[in-house]
């Protein structure tokens, strides 16, 4: 493969890399459709998109899925769906959590109302116009917050309201000082938010629209560093689960969360899944779901097409790829992942088949490196029962694990959970799997 053509695909695969909906690398994969089967079990755009089409006020939604699984894309053609609908148009507010909050501290309800109102009053302003009035939604509810505080209205004097959510994302001594004003009064302030949110609302349907839809992405990043991560995903309960009815908005929204958080939450959420291998009751090693390996392939095409597949693995490239999907899991990311190591790996003539193995083999050990040696009764329970039942005192193994990517969540007609197949393979190496 010449240098150029190596070139040109490695950074074609780039697995960090979230793709715009018009990307020409970008899969629709719910489009599929083998035999009456999906590759991910349902359209989860439509699945998603007719709670709001049905319902007859305000709802709050919950999405969550592995970082790479399609989520993000998905909610984006979740806002153009909604707002193209005629019996709905709602204006989407895309509010990028990682661009408002610290994702690597401890979350809370006043730091994410405020960057909620702020992300949809700039875009209300955008889409329909300046308030009519001089003073904006924002710049309200921060007078009401810093009414009785003097530190607070300095941070307004310093920096201005339009950059007040960014001092507060940059600086822990901010929002403690914000948190603690806001917990004097806390059914204010969400009273508040609410009014402001409602005024917003009023200017979108002055415009034509039907209402707002608010999506708070990335907030299933929050991930915190080595010694906190335990005290982020805490704040991310309380907030999620112990608070959930302060996120309840007047206008519609869906909040994305931590994959982790499942099995705290008594509430519905939707768990964006795997491409589905084969099913819940199929042998791993019998033949791949129709439906999952088109999507698999058609993903793998779309970053490096036919020719570049021969050059890459010769002409029974097709072997190569079928290996690597298994190996995936169905992860997209994982896919684009090993796509591209075998790329790295390529030189003037096609990868034989130790090539491959080496491929495989430093993929895998990149992922099972993650797996200590205590987790393996709970990795070998998931992969016998292929679902998750957590018991007492394993809650924080599973969210690592969930973290690390070693169990991953599918869909049939009901949600299930697997071991990833890099992992597994330390199942059938260790005298320490045995089921808890």
């Amino acid at each position: 493969m010449q240098f150029a053509d190596r070139q040109r695909y490695y950074n074609r695969c780039k697995p960090l890399e979230a793709l715009a909906p018009n990307d020409d690398r970008n899969v629709e994969i719910d489009a599929i459709c083998i035999d009456g089967e999906r590759p991910r079990g349902a359209v989860w755009v439509d699945r998603i998109a007719n709670h709001f089409l049905l319902a007859d006020g305000p709802l709050c939604r919950f999405v969550t899925g592995l970082p790479g699984s399609g989520k993000s894309t998905d909610l984006l053609r979740l806002a153009e769906h909604l707002r193209q609908d005629h019996t709905c148009k709602l204006l989407p507010i895309i509010a990028k959590a990682e661009d408002l909050l610290d994702l690597d501290a401890p979350i809370d309800v006043p730091d994410l109302m405020l960057a909620v109102v702020q992300a949809t009053e700039a875009e209300v302003s955008r889409v329909c116009g300046p308030a009519p009035s001089a003073t904006g939604a924002m710049e309200r509810l921060w007078k009401w917050l810093s009414s009785t505080d003097v530190e607070l209205q300095k941070l307004e004097a310093s920096v201005g309201v339009a950059k007040v959510v960014a001092e507060l994302r940059r600086r822990d001594d901010l929002r403690a000082r914000l948190r603690n004003n806001v917990s004097l009064r806390v059914r204010a302030f969400i009273a508040e938010v609410r009014e402001r949110l409602t005024e917003l609302e009023a200017r979108a349907r002055d415009s034509g629209f039907a209402g707002l839809l608010v999506i708070v992405d990335s907030l299933e990043k929050l991930r915190g560093i080595s010694t906190n991560w335990l005290q982020v995903l805490d704040s991310a309960e309380r907030t999620f689960v112990a608070q959930a009815e302060d996120l309840v908005l007047p206008v519609h929204v869906v909040y994305t969360v931590p994959l982790a958080l499942i099995w705290r939450m008594r509430q519905d959420v939707d768990v964006m899944p795997m491409i589905k291998l084969y099913g819940r009751d199929a042998p791993r090693d019998g033949a791949m779901h129709g439906a999952g390996l088109e999507a698999a392939l058609q993903i793998v095409r779309r970053r490096i097409p036919e020719d570049g597949l021969r050059q890459l693995f010769g002409d029974e490239w097709l072997m190569s790829v079928t290996r690597l999907i298994r190996l995936s899991g169905g992860y997209p990311r994982d896919l684009v992942h090993l796509l591209q190591m075998a790329v790295h790996a390529v030189q003037d003539a096609p990868l034989d088949e130790r090539d491959v193995d080496r491929v495989c083999n430093e993929f895998s050990d990149q992922l099972q490196r993650m797996v200590l040696a205590d987790d393996l009764p709970i990795v070998a329970r998931v992969a016998a029962e292929r679902a998750v039942r957590p018991q007492e005192g394993q809650l924080h193994t599973l969210d690592r694990l969930v973290r690390a990517q070693v169990i991953l969540a599918y869909h049939n007609d009901r949600p299930w959970f697997d071991v990833h197949p890099a992992a597994r393979e330390l199942l059938a190496t260790s005298d320490d799997a045995r089921t808890p």
